[in-house]
């Protein structure tokens, strides 16, 4: 999927703070096209290259752990959902039992 937006470290800003407005603009370019259209630009300045590379890394690396996160995310509520219906199990309580349940929850408080 493509990516809405990505971070902007401060690695990144201190590492173009020496670099003329020109190439900064070209860096920009190129690394918003990468994170944006997942493809990788056909850069000439070898400095600039060599920026992209760093920063390339860093761009994986997040989406990466994003992409582990919505799995984490998912297995959560899963796991949720399955401890909320053996407790209701144990309880004796059908899943969508309402009235059963709140039978339960007055005896729980008393």
């Amino acid at each position: 999927m493509k990516e809405k937006n990505f971070k902007f470290r401060m690695s990144f800003a201190n590492a173009i703070k020496t670099m003329s407005d020109k190439k900064v603009g070209k860096l920009i370019k190129y690394i918003c096209y990468y994170a944006f259209e997942e493809k990788e630009p056909d850069i000439s300045d070898k400095n600039i290259k060599c920026l992209f590379d760093l920063i390339k890394v860093t761009i994986d690396n997040d989406k990466i752990a994003r992409e582990n996160g919505k799995i984490g995310g998912i297995k959560s509520v899963e796991k949720r959902k399955n401890s909320e219906g053996k407790i209701l199990i144990a309880l004796g309580i059908k899943k969508n039992d309402k009235k059963s349940m709140k039978e339960k929850n007055k005896e729980i408080k008393e």
